[in-house]
């Protein structure tokens, strides 16, 4: 199994994505901010879709991404972690 797309990614999903301070989303979007990375960061939240979250596109769904993500960060309650791995 080739694990580069997940070690080395060219776009990456935030699921749960928001722009509340302090919280695990917010810092993620914040780090990839901070660290440059150069390529497509979508957030996913069915309560933030058609907005923007940090100044990025947020989708209701993985489903929904313009393409598929090579990394994906799953940062909400733990009941939806389970369906979300299996979307993505």
């Amino acid at each position: 199994m080739d694990l580069t797309p997940l070690l080395s990614p060219h776009s990456i999903a935030v699921v749960g994505a928001n722009d509340r301070p302090g919280s695990y989303a917010d810092n993620v979007l914040a780090n990839l901010d901070r660290s440059g990375f150069p390529g497509p960061v979508w957030g996913v939240n069915p309560k933030r879709a058609g907005s923007r979250v940090r100044d990025r596109d947020c989708f209701a769904t993985l489903a929904d991404l313009p393409q598929a993500p090579d990394a994906v960060v799953v940062a909400i309650p733990a009941a939806g972690v389970v369906e979300s791995v299996r979307e993505a």
